[in-house]
């Protein structure tokens, strides 16, 4: 990826390794193997504020930057072409998912709900992300200038706000899972559109570098008040919001002022894998969980020593092989696949 990009590449990154930690300490604790303790309990419902609204602010950066949708046409192949890209993965990934619940019910946390329903409907994690990325594409154009950007900005926190409201009422679960996914997320790929368009990528970087230190001070504030948070039990979705946003754009600061040091090649062979690995990070995550269960292996360590490896490494490993082949990678990458069969073809 461009040098422009790396920090969206950090971001991707930190987001992706949250993900995964996220999922596979919940399933340690649900499984009994890993005692749930408050600072457990308070890093899962803190990293849940943030760590996928950073890749809807990363996914909205990079449609409004490669992206120019702005009449019918262009909506209508930008939608055909998400649906490959978004869809293919998601039925796949989500049937395989399904899958396993169903031949190791005993073994698994959750069971399998129906096919049919999880797909069209209800979406499972972490392929709720795909199923609502698709929608938001569906129901949003690029934006053309900066005063329009405000208007797509305040747009967005007014629907967040309504949002917050109704998910106080029993009426909000009635809502379908698509609308309720625009509207919970839609303000944080628009607000990565907002940056895309706002500010040009020197700018975020000089802009960066200046205030590092109030980034760093806002990070710290977002630390105290999920503590508070979590200490005072408090669920309130409004606030949840206005910490998760102080902690993207402090993340998101940091990671740009820090955008001048080169990645190192660990870094560089990670955030090359990171759509694969939130992929599959669960699947395999599963496999190993249940597997050193069957074989009588419950020491914590070993299984989260094994359990994150396999859930980053395993991931990669399949990608590799599957880069080899264009039936298997069209499962990850459809698009791409289907570009270069076209290549081929013209030649």
């Amino acid at each position: 990826m461009s040098n422009r990009y790396v920090w969206i590449n950090r971001v991707k990154l930190l987001a992706c390794i949250l993900v995964v930690l996220g999922h596979y300490l919940s399933g340690l604790i649900l499984s009994g193997i890993l005692e749930d303790t408050y600072f457990l309990q308070w890093f899962g419902k803190t990293i849940y504020y943030f760590h996928v609204p950073l890749f809807f602010i990363c996914s909205g950066y990079l449609y409004q930057n490669r992206s120019k949708v702005t009449n019918f046409k262009e909506w209508k192949s930008n939608v055909k072409k998400k649906a490959i890209s978004l869809g293919v993965p998601y039925i796949f990934f989500s049937s395989v998912t399904l899958l396993m619940k169903i031949i190791f019910s005993s073994d698994v946390n959750n069971e399998a709900p129906g096919f049919l329903n999880t797909i069209l409907f209800n979406p499972i994690a972490p392929y709720w992300y795909l199923y609502v990325l698709f929608f938001i594409f569906c129901t949003t154009k690029t934006i053309e200038n900066k005063r329009n950007a405000k208007f797509y900005l305040g747009f967005s926190v007014i629907l967040k706000l309504i949002q917050c409201l109704l998910s106080r009422y029993s009426v909000y679960s009635y809502i379908p899972y698509f609308i309720r996914g625009i509207i919970n997320s839609g303000i944080w790929f628009v607000f990565g559109m907002y940056i895309s368009i706002k500010f040009s990528n020197e700018e975020l970087k000089l802009g960066a570098e200046k205030k590092f230190k109030y980034f760093l001070i806002l990070f710290i504030a977002s630390v105290y008040f999920s503590v508070l948070m979590y200490k005072f039990n408090i669920c309130e979705e409004l606030l949840e919001f206005i910490i998760g946003m102080m902690f993207c754009i402090s993340i998101i600061g940091i990671i740009i002022a820090l955008s001048k040091y080169r990645e190192s090649k660990i870094e560089q062979v990670m955030c090359k894998y990171t759509m694969p690995i939130f992929l599959m990070h669960t699947i395999f995550a599963s496999c190993v969980r249940i597997v050193l269960i069957k074989i009588n292996i419950n020491y914590v360590s070993i299984h989260i020593f094994l359990g994150l490896i396999s859930s980053i490494i395993f991931p990669m490993i399949v990608a590799k092989i599957c880069s080899k082949s264009n039936i298997l990678n069209f499962v990850l990458y459809p698009n791409q696949v289907l570009k270069n069969k076209g290549d081929t073809n013209a030649k």
